[in-house]
């Protein structure tokens, strides 16, 4: 009986030390596991910053060319020179999406895509994305939009939809070199009542081979044939279009084989607007005079201002403009002058425009402060709005976006 007990007692033991060695093991790959996770988390928030730093850095140039030479466009009397600016123009804005795309796809991978949706002319938008993507057609195809439902406002996401819509005639545009591009939009019911928006985008271009239909939504995947390995192009088209088309509820389908065309197939769920759709009044080379108001321009880049100045006088009528560098001249401004409105860049030396907001309406300060900032994180204009901002813009931004802000806050008080 004493044996039996003491080969139990030394299993026990066994077991006991086994188990002791298994806990302390799971404690070291659990340590490494939270080291690692800290690791990848920190790398992920280091990969955001940088994505972030470099879109503003690379937006800031960007917004005082675009403007500028938005600006030439409607002065411009020669035909000649004016059809360089336009060139120049259209590479700008090329340039200024290929940046949101790469913003776009690091904020999929964070998962931090969001929508905003708003009441727009689903014509209009149609007008606006066909123009931009019709410099980009080439020789010997025709485009044929064609539009089988009556003008309504409706409420969506405007510049995602727009972004969709953009990505997909840009691409059938790049690999169609004869025939034609057709872009069908329709309004249908679902099967429970609710309006669907129907897209579809048909080209009679090169096509895309079975086997690789699925990993083109893929980011950075390029069809391996010499024709599309030859065109232009980051990868990230599609991959933001499905993602897009799912977080607004929608659905994308493909169908294509290779040198037969493409057709892509979305329907995206929406709402008609009950208000109607108002456009901005601004026509090219007019100014539309908004009243003798008295504006602070909050802005340390030398070319900015300079642009903002001339685009406020030439557009809006607004010349009683003063200008501070940073947040603290805006600070000892606003003491001893009267404001109707401030515009606010946010990434500035000494005091930055989150601070100065804050510090403004800490002071009592009731004027309206829109933030301006090539930054265009979410994170970025709602902290600009929980400090005080009643809104944000993004550069570079369009002159529609400007007599937004100014119809709607730029009174003289």
């Amino acid at each position: 009986m004493a044996k039996i007990l003491n080969k139990k007692t030394k299993r026990l033991k066994k077991v006991e030390l086994l188990n002791r060695v298994l806990i302390e093991k799971i404690r070291k790959r659990s340590t490494k596991l939270k080291q690692r996770t800290k690791e990848l988390e920190q790398a992920l928030k280091s990969q955001k910053q940088f994505i972030a730093s470099i879109s503003h850095e690379l937006r800031t140039p960007l917004h005082a060319i675009i403007g500028f030479l938005s600006l030439l466009d409607d002065e411009m009397t020669d035909e000649r020179h004016r059809a360089m600016v336009r060139k120049a123009l259209l590479s700008s804005r090329h340039l200024t999406t290929l940046l949101n795309d790469l913003l776009d796809a690091s904020k999929i991978d964070a998962g931090q895509l969001e929508l905003h949706p708003t009441s727009f002319s689903l014509c209009s938008l149609i007008d606006e994305v066909s123009a931009i993507a019709l410099s980009r057609l080439r020789e010997g195809v025709i485009y044929e939009p064609v539009i089988l439902c009556d003008d309504i406002s409706i409420i969506a996401d405007e510049q995602r939809l727009s972004q969709i819509l953009l990505n997909l005639l840009s691409n059938a545009f790049k690999f169609t070199s004869e025939g034609r591009v057709v872009l069908t939009v329709a309004l249908k019911c679902s099967s429970d009542g609710s309006l669907l928006l129907d897209i579809t985008v048909a080209d009679s271009g090169i096509g895309i081979p079975q086997d690789e239909q699925e990993k083109i939504f893929e980011p950075f995947y390029r069809v391996h044939n010499a024709e599309s390995s030859s065109k232009p192009g980051t990868g990230l088209g599609l991959y933001i279009v499905r993602n897009l088309t799912k977080l607004m509820g929608g659905t994308i389908s493909l169908q294509s084989s290779r040198g037969k065309g493409s057709t892509f197939h979305l329907q995206i769920p929406i709402q008609p607007a009950t208000n109607t759709y108002q456009s901005s009044p601004l026509v090219e080379g007019k100014c539309l005079f908004l009243g003798p108001i008295h504006l602070l321009l909050v802005e340390d880049v030398l070319f900015n201002i300079d642009l903002m100045k001339e685009l406020l006088a030439t557009k809006f009528g607004i010349h009683n403009i003063t200008v501070a560098q940073n947040g603290q001249e805006a600070l000892d401004l606003v003491k001893i002058k009267s404001f109707d409105l401030i515009f606010m860049d946010i990434v500035m030396p000494i005091m930055d425009g989150f601070e100065a907001i804050s510090a403004l309406r800490a002071a009592g300060c009731r004027v309206p402060i829109i933030a301006m900032s090539a930054n265009a994180l979410r994170e970025d204009i709602d902290k600009a709005l929980r400090c005080g901002a009643n809104d944000y813009i993004t550069k570079p931004f369009q002159y529609d976006e400007l007599w937004r802000i100014l119809s709607t806050y730029g009174q003289p008080s």
